[in-house]
C-alpha cells in the first residue's frame, strides 16, 4: 500500500506510512523496538522488489532470464565482482534498487531496476562534491550494477534518538549543514530549457487549478482550497527563481549523518531534475521539525531549553532559514526572494503528498489518503 503512485513516490514516503504509528526515528521507542520494526519492513521491501519489481523491469528491458532473479543471485555476483565474502544487505533499501555493502572494502554494490542518469549524477557531483558518491557501472548482469564508496554514518531515519531528551545540539548541526547543501544548487543555475514538461515547476499551475476545485478535499479541510487559491495568485513567482538540480526525495532516508550530526552524504539522486529553487525544502519540515504520532502530524513543540524560551521546532526552523539566507548567492537577498521560495516549497509539499492520488478526489475510507492529508496539513497549513 503506497501513499503516492508515480515513480517519485519513493521509499521514504512509503516508509513513513508503514512506520509512522511505530514512531520510527522519534523519541518514543527504544532502539531495540525501532530496529525490529525497521528490520521487518526491510524484509517486506526486499521480497516485493524481487517478486514484483524485478520481473517487470526485466520484461521491460527485453532481457531473457531463464529463472527468477533472487537476492542470492545478486549476492553471488557481488562476491565474484569484489572477490570478497563479507557482503550483506544494507539496512536501508531503496524503492528501485537492492543494495549490498562490503565493509572490508568499504564499498556499496547496488542492483537497480533501471540505469542511472549519468548526466544528473555528474551535475550533482559537480555541485555537491564528495557529499554525492561516485558510481562505477557494470553491465554484465541481468540488472544494471553500480559500485560506489561506502559513506560513513547512518541514514538519519535510523539515527539514535534519546528516549527522554531531544538531541538539539546534534540536530542543529545537521539542519545548518543541510541549509548549506540546499544553497549550493543556486550557484549552479541551469537553463530554463532543462525543465521537463512533467516537472513540478511546469505543472504547478495545472496542479493548483485542479486542487482548488477538489470539493471532496474542501469538505474535509477547507483550508486546503484556500491555500491552493492563494498559491495560484502567486505561482508566477516561480519564474523569478533560478532553475536548479532538485532532489525530489530530499528526506531523512536519503541523508547520511554521523553521531555528531555532520552530514556525510546525500544519496538517491536518480529522480532529480531541474526545478525552480526551493522545491526540496519540504523535506526539512518533514524530516527534522516534527513527526507522526497516532496518525497525526506533530511539530517538535517542546521547549528547547535555551534562554529564548522557544520550541525545538522554532529553534531548528530559524537555524535552517538563517543559514540558508547566509549561504545563498548575494543576488538572492531575503527581501527579494523569500516569498518566491516559500511558494516553491509549498508547491513541493503539494506534489509530495497530494499528487496524483488526492488531486481530484479524496477517499475518506482510504487510510493512505488520510495519512497523506495529515502530512500535507502539517507542512502546508500548520507550519
Amino acid at each position: 500500500m503506497k501513499l503516492l503512485s508515480r515513480p517519485i513516490a519513493s521509499r521514504s514516503i512509503v516508509a513513513l506510512e508503514r512506520l509512522s504509528d511505530h514512531s520510527i526515528g522519534s523519541t518514543e521507542l527504544g532502539e531495540e523496538e525501532r530496529s525490529k520494526a525497521w528490520f521487518e519492513q526491510e524484509k517486506e521491501w526486499i521480497a516485493e522488489f524481487f517478486a514484483i519489481k524485478v520481473p517487470k523491469a526485466l520484461a521491460k528491458s527485453g532481457k531473457g532470464v531463464s529463472e527468477s532473479l533472487t537476492s542470492d543471485n545478486c549476492l553471488e555476483y557481488a562476491q565474484r565482482l569484489l572477490g570478497a565474502t563479507d557482503i550483506e544487505p544494507v539496512e536501508n533499501q531503496g524503492a528501485t534498487s537492492y543494495t549490498l555493502v562490503c565493509l572490508s572494502q568499504e564499498k556499496i554494490i547496488q542492483f537497480r531496476l533501471e540505469a542511472l542518469n549519468e548526466d544528473v549524477l555528474t551535475l550533482a557531483q559537480a555541485i555537491y562534491g564528495n557529499l554525492v558518491p561516485t558510481n562505477t557501472f557494470f553491465g554484465d548482469f541481468a540488472l544494471p550494477v553500480y559500485v560506489s564508496p561506502l559513506i560513513p554514518g547512518k541514514v538519519h531515519i535510523l539515527q539514535h534518538f534519546p528516549k527522554h531528551a531531544f538531541p538539539l545540539r546534534r540536530q542543529l548541526k545537521t539542519i545548518t549543514e543541510l541549509a548549506q547543501f540546499v544553497a549550493k544548487s543556486a550557484f549552479w543555475p541551469q537553463p530554463a530549457s532543462t525543465y521537463s514538461s512533467t516537472s513540478w515547476t511546469k505543472t504547478a499551475r495545472h496542479v493548483l487549478e485542479k486542487l482548488a476545485k477538489n470539493t471532496s478535499l474542501g469538505d474535509i479541510e477547507p483550508r486546503f482550497l484556500v491555500k491552493a487559491s492563494i498559491l495560484l495568485e502567486k505561482v508566477y513567482l516561480l519564474d523569478k527563481l533560478p532553475p536548479v538540480l532538485t532532489h525530489h526525495d530530499f528526506v531523512e532516508i536519503n541523508i547520511i549523518v554521523d553521531v555528531e550530526g555532520r552530514v556525510n552524504g546525500v544519496i538517491d539522486f536518480d529522480e532529480a531534475q531541474s526545478e525552480a529553487f526551493g522545491f526540496c525544502i519540504f523535506g526539512i519540515y518533514e524530516s527534522f521539525l516534527g513527526h507522526m504520532k497516532d496518525s497525526k502530524w506533530i511539530f517538535f513543540d517542546e521547549q528547547a531549553g535555551d534562554e529564548s524560551g522557544r520550541s525545538v521546532k522554532n529553534v531548528l526552523e530559524s537555524a535552517f532559514w538563517d543559514t540558508l539566507w547566509e549561504s545563498l548567492p548575494s543576488a538572492m537577498a531575503k527581501r527579494d526572494y523569500q516569498e518566491a521560495i516559500t511558494v516553491a516549497m509549498d508547491i513541493g509539499s503539494i506534489n509530495r503528498y497530494l499528487v496524483p492520488d488526492l488531486l481530484e478526489k479524496v477517499d475518506i475510507t482510504n487510510d493512505s489518503h488520510l495519512r497523506s492529508l495529515e502530512f500535507a496539513r502539517g507542512m502546508l497549513l500548520d507550519r
